[in-house]
């Protein structure tokens, strides 16, 4: 995995020694599930995305975690830093088992990494193969949508299947950057395809 170019900006100035140790403290939720905690905040901070990806990356190693969504999100800050060959490998790494409960999430990751390699024929293929998962017996889609209780017991409606509108983001706007063709003005209906901001 290459190195992220650092910034004039980052190091302390992104995180002093003090805020990285209480940060790579945090248990797995907290770290990086907390939408206003964790590695989020520092991804979200002008300048300081590539600390971000490495704070990940340490509390991965501290902790010794394998979960595929922290290989996922270190991923996902490293392609908005256009690190295209790190983000790829974490991506590869996000990968899941060969499992019918699997079969959406690795779509959506096989997606990406078309994306990211600006592979279009394949990114055709991870779409359709996203569109055939069916969802689960105790889930009813109406118009192509399904609500989902989370832990919190709110309830949000939601496309299915589950970042279809992600997908078709990054093929409405191809030729884009990463974190332009992740966003939302990417994903409505009816954007041209290769729309660049």
């Amino acid at each position: 995995m290459s190195a992220l170019p650092v910034s004039a900006n980052e190091g302390n100035a992104c995180l002093t020694p003090e805020e990285r140790e209480r940060l790579l403290a945090l248990d797995m939720d907290a770290f990086d599930q907390d939408m206003q905690g964790g590695w989020r905040v520092l991804a979200a901070t002008p300048g300081c995305q590539g600390t971000a990806a490495e704070l990940i990356r340490d509390w991965r190693e501290k902790h010794q975690r394998s979960d595929a969504i922290l290989f996922w999100h270190e991923a996902q800050v490293r392609a908005e830093t256009a690190d295209t060959e790190g983000a790829i490998a974490l991506f590869r790494q996000s990968l899941k088992p060969d499992a019918p409960g699997n079969r959406a999430w690795n779509a959506y990751v096989e997606a990406t990494l078309a994306f990211m390699a600006k592979d279009r024929p394949a990114l055709l293929r991870a779409h359709e193969t996203l569109l055939q998962v069916e969802p689960p017996e105790d889930m009813e889609v109406k118009d192509g949508k399904v609500d989902v209780t989370m832990d919190n017991g709110q309830t949000y409606t939601l496309r299915w299947p589950p970042n279809i509108d992600v997908v078709e983001g990054l093929m409405h706007c191809f030729d884009a950057d990463y974190a332009t063709a992740y966003g939302q003005a990417c994903r409505k209906a009816g954007a041209p395809v290769g729309h660049q901001d």
